[in-house]
């Protein structure tokens, strides 16, 4: 198995439907354009989106922000495109310790149920695994978040516990799932559908 020794994941990495990629700041404008569209959406389960609407100044620091946090190897978010249109945004994020990941994920409203998510998760599984540091990822989800529960269940993620933890979105009952997957897991089993 071919292994990349590397302190931050792939710029881009390349799915069946979709292309996981760094945010640049040239994407900020369709970023916004994305989460404005999908605040309904969003905002039950995703925290960040209860502060909406922001400017979109507000918007190109956020991702100037996030290039930065990028460079310094502390923070990892991504666009997910199909055919060029951001259907979504995803990340890798250091809250977990080291040697590990957490993984997030949304998807744009009106292209859910089509497999984008679990797709850019399946990316971004692969490009965490071929940083040298990195030999555990998490997804953590509300209970209550069914949809977002069935990604790492699909992909081969196991079920590790359910915590309290507070509600911090409308949606949420405070209760967190997380799930857990192994390099070693991933290597031995390669990538699930």
């Amino acid at each position: 198995m071919r292994r990349v020794t590397a302190e931050r994941p792939p710029v881009e990495m390349v799915g069946n439907c979709v292309v996981v990629r760094h945010f640049s700041p040239a994407d900020a404008t369709r970023l916004h354009e994305a989460i404005l569209e999908s605040v309904e959406h969003l905002a039950p389960w995703m925290p960040w989106a209860g502060l909406e609407p922001v400017d979109l100044a507000d918007r190109e620091k956020l991702v100037a922000d996030w290039c930065e946090l990028w460079q310094a190897g502390k923070d990892f978010n991504f666009g997910v495109f199909e055919n060029g249109r951001l259907v979504g945004g995803c990340g890798l994020h250091r809250r977990i310790g080291p040697g590990g990941l957490e993984i997030g994920y949304w998807t744009r409203a009106g292209d859910t149920g089509r497999g984008i998510a679990r797709e850019a998760v399946r990316c971004l599984v692969t490009g965490a695994f071929s940083m040298s540091n990195i030999a555990i990822l998490e997804v953590h989800h509300d209970v209550a978040n069914i949809a977002s529960g069935r990604i790492p269940e699909r992909l081969g993620f196991t079920f590790v516990e359910e915590r309290e933890d507070g509600a911090v979105a409308p949606a949420e009952i405070g209760v967190e799932r997380v799930w857990r997957l192994h390099r070693r897991d991933w290597d031995a089993v390669g990538p699930r559908s």
